[in-house]
């Protein structure tokens, strides 16, 4: 018979790391998101806005799943409210539970436990859960067989490049013969205004200051008088960033490219490795080359050296960028679901939100984070 354990300080956290470890060495369906050292660097950035809530599953005394989750608020109509969350959501693009196996009693088991335990909140967000996911089948077969109130929200696409026998199998029937004269081009034309050079770096003693020298590239388009969002710029999340960089280095998980024109950074991809994957979590260049298409000359790089490496997948994550979809050839789907308790708050949360949502307000723009 499956029990639970809470986790909420941070020395059993850390304790968790060995039963988490092995449970991810278990699991399939598992990201780079859903290490431990991931999510470890996300809480150290995060506590005093919210509470840990981390469930521990056991049969008998052996773990056999764990659900990572942190307790905050959410304003909804200049109205505060309790929340129930997945750690890490917000920089984690795919979110997913540790249960290898006998997914839906373990769904089961958690639900009944969070209902039970319900600590005021008024909504248990389920985001981005990988849609064909056994869990997130098995979610969405538990909280329709119980009848719980809940709201889906529209899935998030994707994309992905599942890589080919060899680069040149891919290249050629991703593009046009005219597309590929065109990188020739552009490369040639950059290669003018100096030495190129591409770097993968996935150690940071070659790069200790990586994420400051991500910050001091020019992001500004001066030409369209355009400021491209770069998510290190927060001071919370530069800090997040930089505890991530090295945590994920120390663990062998760090893949991002640099390419540098006579020593200038031009452009980037900030990226992870996970077993058979590659991540592009972030990429950007510096405006002033556009026209020599230093983003384009990079992700070609970048996807050549995946594919002469064996890695399997490459992931461009979320973000609805056009260029993603010419490269791409796999489209995954994000779920995202919100499961209110039968309380005063949660029937009100949810009809707050099926009246907004009414009008096509997205999720994301509704329900905000407390500061």
């Amino acid at each position: 018979m499956l029990s639970i354990d809470l986790i909420e300080r941070d020395s059993e956290f850390d304790a968790l790391e060995g039963a988490w470890t092995s449970l991810l060495e278990q699991c399939e369906d598992v990201t780079v998101f859903q290490t431990f050292a991931w999510n470890r660097a996300y809480w150290q950035t995060r506590q005093g806005r919210e509470r840990l809530r981390i469930l521990v599953l056991r049969d008998d005394r052996r773990v056999t799943g764990i659900a990572p989750l942190i307790c905050g608020g959410v304003w909804q109509n200049r109205i505060p409210f309790r929340k129930l969350d997945i750690l890490g959501h917000g920089p984690s693009d795919r979110l997913n539970f540790l249960f290898p196996d006998r997914q839906e009693d373990h769904v089961q088991c958690l639900l009944d436990y969070v209902f039970e335990h319900s600590d005021g909140w008024s909504v248990f967000m389920v985001r981005d859960f990988v849609e064909e996911s056994p869990i997130a089948v098995a979610l969405l077969r538990v909280i329709k067989g119980r009848n719980y109130s809940y709201l889906r929200l529209s899935a998030e696409k994707l994309p992905y490049v599942e890589m080919q026998r060899t680069w040149e199998d891919y290249y050629t029937e991703r593009f046009s013969s005219k597309q590929r004269a065109r990188d020739r081009a552009l490369k040639r034309k950059l290669e003018k205004l100096g030495t190129v050079e591409a770097r993968l770096i996935d150690d940071l003693s070659e790069e200790p200051q990586l994420i400051e020298r991500f910050l001091a590239m020019p992001h500004h388009d001066a030409d369209r008088g355009r400021l491209y969002r770069i998510p290190f710029a927060n001071p919370v999340n530069a800090r997040f960033f930089k505890e991530l960089t090295q945590a994920l280095a120390n663990n062998g998980m760090l893949r991002t490219y640099l390419l540098e024109l006579s020593g200038e950074l031009i452009a980037y991809s900030f990226g992870f490795k996970f077993r058979r994957s590659a991540y592009d979590y972030f990429s950007s260049f510096n405006p002033a080359y556009g026209n020599c298409g230093p983003g384009r000359i990079l992700l070609n790089t970048n996807l050549r050296d995946c594919h002469e490496r064996g890695i399997g997948m490459y992931h461009f994550l979320r973000g609805s960028e056009e260029y993603k979809f010419r490269w791409a050839n796999g489209i995954h789907r994000n779920l995202s679901i919100l499961v209110f308790p039968p309380s005063a708050s949660g029937a009100l949360l949810r009809w707050m939100y099926r009246i907004r949502n009414h009008g096509g307000t997205d999720a994301h723009d509704t329900l905000k984070e407390r500061p």
